[in-house]
């Protein structure tokens, strides 16, 4: 996608040590379980709306967030705070399906 607009296009994955990994993990299950608990509209209702606008759920989501103030943190615990640095993280342009986090460094603007 982004190769339409740049002349060059290079990703790179966020790496780090093993246990950056299961905090990520924990982190993942923490808000799978979150999110199942959440009350679910109507299905005929949501299904829909997704069908005739699918961006307007994000849309609606972000601004209710906003609004309500629920911006999510995870916050660490004191011993993971202390066990970790930036030295424990790293990027590289192999194995990026199992990077924590993907970076585009893009050149050279097309005109479209």
């Amino acid at each position: 996608m982004l190769t339409n607009w740049f002349d060059t296009v290079e990703v790179r994955g966020l790496f780090g040590k093993e246990g950056l990994y299961q905090i990520e993990r924990d982190r993942c299950e923490k808000s799978k379980i979150s999110a199942r608990s959440q009350p679910r509209p109507h299905p005929s209702f949501k299904g829909v709306v997704k069908r005739v606008f699918p961006w307007a759920v994000q849309i609606r989501n972000i601004l209710s967030k906003c609004v309500k103030g629920e911006h999510e943190i995870t916050k660490l615990d004191r011993s993971q705070i202390e066990r970790f640095s930036t030295r424990d993280l790293f990027y590289k342009t192999d194995s990026l399906d199992e990077a924590l986090d993907l970076m585009a460094i893009c050149r050279g603007s097309r005109e479209q």
